[in-house]
């Protein structure tokens, strides 16, 4: 008994000076030999585990740590190695009873918190791996690993602000860890700082030159800086090094879409999928492309992959549910952004997408709720008030300012709200967009008007409450019933319309105001504008002389148009110092306005002008699903198409109803 005592205690000195010279191997089988001698000497089976662990060997490590617990059941250490072993492993159910054993009997253990935080982190539950992690570097404030836990869990929380300090904290401790610098860069990305994130990736690229997460990081954030070059430089050092990676397949395919080249994104879209069939960024992707390209069916097919591998996913949800939106099946987009949002319930733009379903189906009770959440939008930068927004109460001896947003049509729309604002009994300012003034000066329910410099910037005015121009049928709780609809209530400058009076004074035919293209930068041009051949029908009318009301985008088709088109080409001397008004002078003096869905019909209609409406398969909101009519312009009609694309049907309707209209006047 005494010459085994004395032969443990020699191999455990052994062991020590090999485990001091780096040795792990030969002090392994030291160990192996003092369990051997006295299978119950715990500190001897915890070694075992740690190196086996340190050489990768999980199953050899989990064994002995079994062992260990099965001599101490209350063993902390044992309880810790096991449950970073199990977590290495993905079993994170395991891993977690471990780990939480680990710190109920040893609750000084960092290394426990750190490794629970990050099972935490993997499941998804942001508030336990903020918790632990917390507790993770309270316990070992220098190891870097535990600020990447925490900084992860503050990104998943949207905390993004503090989960920028945690991962810079994690690069202080140790900046030549090319993953802290990782961690550091995504938690970057996720805020949208682009130049830190570069930076940061940059940094990342140095201490791990080939790494693709890296290498596929840095091409983003110089697509987001508008980069393109050097994104495509990135990309292609990156795929020579990995032509199998289907992020950098991914990333290559978003680059050709925005070069223009489809043919080449659709390529790289495909193969990040084949490459990765559950890479759910990819399969979303490659959805959106083919969606832009009207492939419905294709893109539904790549949803519905995404969402086979991820449920809850919002993403996938969301754009399946725009997808179903543009093919008209709006039941089913309401299911989908519905889900997108149980998902994730602060998904701005599922919301947004959501208020055009209900608006457009008739709901405005919860339309306009839902519409207030563009207010959210990135790109909806906050104005500099200080004074809070009104809520609908009475305007008595106060001052409020009502400014406007999104585009020229919804400024002609909405300004009709401004006298139910003025009957609240206030003062009532108005900002609009720069060069509306003139066009607008002549509208009710307005004291004072002021064009906006900057939405950095307030008007040189006092007021006491403020509101967007887009909230008032929310605060005015407006129904299909209940839409105001006096008409007109903008009126045309009357020098301007006596001028195009005289103008056009020489023509005897029946004059109609066309446009047919929208703002390139709607969500949904691609379907609802058309080109100048569609109105080759109308030009071929007798009688029949047509105006061009185009301006920017599409109005050079007017330059050369259809053989046999006569179209007048006034738009290059209307509107040199403000715009609309002459637009909105010559509308006056024609017979007729026939447009697709663009500011052009908002204006006349608020003019009270006689105009046509030509209207997609998948229309805007604003004009309900079904109808000739508008309840918001009564002077305005309403062509549908019966199918996506189809402009010939609409303008074949058109056609007819101008023959009637003309043998009327005549």
């Amino acid at each position: 008994m005494q010459q085994a005592k004395s032969d443990k205690q020699d191999l455990l000195l052994q062991a020590d000076a090999l485990l001091d010279s780096g040795r792990l191997q030969d002090a392994q089988n030291l160990y192996v030999r003092i369990t051997k001698l006295d299978p119950l000497d715990i500190e001897s089976w915890l070694m075992r585990a740690a190196i086996e662990a340190e050489s990768s060997a999980v199953g050899p490590a989990l064994a002995c740590c079994e062992q260990v617990l099965r001599l101490d059941p209350e063993n902390a250490e044992a309880y810790s190695m096991q449950g970073r072993l199990l977590a290495s492993q993905e079993r994170l159910d395991l891993a977690l009873v471990a780990l939480a054993q680990a710190v109920r009997l040893d609750a000084s253990d960092g290394e426990a918190w750190n490794a629970l935080a990050g099972v935490f982190l993997k499941q998804g539950l942001f508030s336990d791996a903020e918790r632990c992690g917390r507790e993770g570097v309270r316990l070992l404030p220098q190891m870097a690993d535990g600020y990447i836990n925490l900084g992860n869990a503050l990104t998943g929380l949207g905390r993004l602000e503090e989960a920028r300090q945690s991962c810079a904290h994690a690069v202080a401790l140790d900046d030549r860890n090319g993953l802290t610098w990782g961690c550091l860069a995504l938690t970057c990305e996720r805020a949208e700082n682009w130049p830190e994130a570069k930076r940061a990736y940059l940094k990342m690229t140095e201490r791990l030159p080939g790494q693709v997460v890296a290498m596929a990081g840095l091409a983003r954030t110089h697509v987001a800086l508008g980069k393109w070059t050097e994104a495509g430089q990135v990309l292609a050092r990156a795929l020579t090094a990995h032509p199998g990676d289907s992020e950098i397949h991914r990333m290559l395919g978003r680059l050709y879409s925005e070069k223009g080249e489809p043919q080449q994104a659709e390529h790289h879209y495909r193969e990040s999928v084949q490459f990765n069939s559950e890479n759910v960024s990819a399969l979303i992707d490659l959805g959106n492309f083919l969606q832009a390209g009207q492939r419905f069916s294709e893109a539904e097919s790549c949803y519905s992959q995404a969402l086979a591998i991820a449920a809850q996913s919002p993403e996938a949800h969301f754009n399946l549910g725009v997808c179903k939106q543009r093919q008209g099946q709006y039941d089913a987009a309401q299911v989908c952004f519905d889900q997108a949002i149980n998902c994730r319930p602060d998904f701005v733009e599922a919301h947004w997408y959501q208020s055009f379903v209900c608006l457009l189906t008739g709901d405005f009770a919860r339309g306009w709720d839902e519409y207030a959440w563009r207010l959210r939008q990135k790109q909806n930068v906050p104005r500099p008030f200080s004074q809070p927004a009104w809520d609908g109460s009475s305007l008595a001896g106060r001052t409020i300012l009502v400014h406007d947003e999104q585009g020229y049509g919804d400024t002609f729309q909405f300004v009709r709200y401004l006298s139910l604002v003025k009957a609240k009994g206030g003062r009532v300012v108005f900002e609009c967009h720069p060069k509306l003034g003139p066009i607008l000066s002549g509208c009710a329910g307005y004291d004072e008007i002021h064009e906006r410099v900057s939405s950095g910037s307030a008007p040189n005015t006092e007021f006491g409450t403020q509101i967007h121009l887009l909230s008032l049928p929310q605060i005015f709780q407006t129904r299909l019933e209940s839409i105001p609809a006096d008409m007109p209530y903008i009126n045309a400058n009357p020098e301007r319309v006596a001028y195009w009076r005289d103008r056009i004074a020489g023509d005897t035919g029946f004059k109609i105001g066309i446009a047919w293209a929208g703002s390139a930068n709607h969500t949904n041009e691609l379907n609802r504008s058309c080109s100048l051949a569609i109105f080759q029908a109308i030009a071929d009318m007798p009688g029949v002389s047509l105006y061009s009301l185009q301006k920017g985008p599409g109005s050079e088709q007017a330059d050369s148009p259809p053989i046999g088109m006569n179209i007048k080409r006034l738009d290059k001397d209307m509107d040199l110092t403000a715009r609309f008004v002459d637009t909105a002078a010559l509308m006056v003096n024609l017979d007729l306005v026939i447009s697709i869905d663009t500011s052009i019909v908002h204006l006349s209609g608020a003019l009270g002008c006689p105009v046509w409406t030509l209207l997609c398969a998948s229309p805007d909101w604003r004009w309900g699903l079904e109808g000739t009519h508008s309840p918001w312009y009564p002077s305005m009609r309403l062509f549908r198409q019966s199918a996506a694309g189809n402009w010939d049907g609409v303008m074949a309707e058109v056609c007819d109803a101008l023959g009637l209209l003309i043998l009327q006047r005549s």
